[in-house]
């Protein structure tokens, strides 16, 4: 399966332009479900293939989308080529077979050759005592054209703490939201001691 080569073309009818410089493009995948795009970005959620999915079948739907050098970057894992990629791929439906991921928004920048996509998933780790949990992640896909089609160059998987910690330990999510208020709190009391002390944020 390879991104098409009319991917504006594709977008086109979704049109919303947010910035007339920048052409920001915004699709709403729920407004067209039918649209060959919405429909290769849901083939491409690996994520969403059946639990019985196997190297092979990971292999060729890396191949159809990524280029050979394409890099991955997780706040967990990185990778600089599609066979560790697939590696990582391999390891993920291993650890949580039934994951489920909906691809719930695209944006795509035309003169970057980024698209953006917001993702939610179910996961559920079967080696861990939790239950699953539902976490959002937005993706962001850097692509290169070779002749005439779009592949993944790059692809890095932004997660928020408390969405990460809702797939690893969806238990402890109230400590690590304490954790995120004390950085607030921190953030908030150096700013005052500062203040008192006549340290601004400007130059001197």
């Amino acid at each position: 399966m390879e991104v098409s080569e009319d991917l504006p073309d594709l977008l086109d009818h979704f049109l919303e332009l947010e910035d007339d410089e920048r052409k920001l493009l915004l699709v709403d995948l729920a407004a067209a479900p039918a649209d060959p795009l919405i429909r290769q970005l849901n083939e491409m959620s690996v994520m969403d293939l059946p639990n019985d999915t196997g190297r092979k079948t990971l292999s060729a739907l890396l191949r159809g989308t990524s280029l050979p050098d394409a890099k991955f970057f997780h706040p967990m894992c990185t990778a600089s080529l599609r066979n560790e990629i697939l590696g990582l791929l391999e390891w993920y439906r291993i650890a949580s077979p039934n994951t489920k991921a909906e691809v719930t928004s695209v944006m795509y920048d035309p003169g970057l050759d980024v698209l953006v996509v917001e993702v939610y998933q179910r996961v559920h780790v079967r080696f861990t005592p939790f239950g699953s949990a539902v976490g959002r992640l937005n993706v962001r896909l850097q692509l290169r054209e070779v002749e005439g089609l779009h592949y993944i160059a790059i692809e890095e998987d932004l997660l928020h703490p408390g969405d990460a910690m809702t797939f690893l330990a969806p238990r402890l999510l109230p400590l690590a939201n304490l954790f995120l208020k004390l950085g607030s709190i921190v953030s908030n009391l150096n700013a005052g001691v500062c203040r008192m002390l006549g340290i601004t944020g400007g130059w001197p």
